[in-house]
């Protein structure tokens, strides 16, 4: 785990994109608070580690700790992780997360539209109904009997959190975080606030 351990990230310091910020990642990922995070992911159905996870990442005290170039992008700003995870698995022009040409909403909006490389996704919340729309895209055909087959097929619950909901492990601040920061693929996606 990045986080937790002493290992430092030279690949992701940003001699290449942002060399007078380099020394400043470098000090921040040498002095990153070891027992803190060891602590944070010591329990992985607590509640109470997971929103203080969240809120050091999405609340930006400890972007540079994570050792990805999600802190070298100027989307890092405005927009959280996950759109940056996202749009680096789903872009084909990367490069421009860096060169500070995306410093707005709008302007990721744009980006997306451009450098987006999917024709389809398949969403875990609605699995088997996405899968069965990619097998006719594709033109592979399934009876009803197959589908209905699949759709028996038992699927685990989420997580190592089984015996919790997922809204338990949001407050309102880290409600208002992934609101703010994660914006972009919950209106892409059309994503709802979790409920019970």
């Amino acid at each position: 785990m990045r986080l937790s351990s002493k290992k430092i990230y030279f690949n992701n310091l940003g001699f290449k994109t942002n060399p007078l910020l380099a020394p400043y990642i470098f000090l921040q990922q040498l002095w990153r608070p070891l027992s803190v995070w060891r602590e944070l992911y010591s329990d992985i159905q607590s509640v109470k580690n997971f929103r203080k996870w969240l809120k050091l990442l999405l609340g930006g005290s400890r972007i540079y700790d994570i050792g990805e170039g999600f802190a070298l992008s100027s989307i890092s700003k405005f927009a959280g992780l996950m759109t940056y995870r996202y749009l680096v698995l789903y872009s084909s022009n990367i490069k421009k997360l860096y060169d500070n040409s995306i410093v707005s909403y709008k302007n990721l909006e744009e980006f997306d539209k451009k450098y987006n490389v999917l024709d389809y996704i398949i969403r875990n919340e609605s699995l088997e109904e996405n899968f069965f729309d990619a097998l006719l895209n594709l033109k592979i055909k399934i009876d009803e009997k197959e589908k209905d087959q699949i759709r028996k097929l038992k699927r685990t619950k989420w997580g190592a959190w089984r015996d919790q909901k997922l809204n338990d492990f949001f407050d309102d601040e880290c409600l208002e975080l992934v609101q703010e920061k994660e914006k972009f693929i919950i209106n892409k996606y059309r994503y709802e606030k979790p409920h019970n």
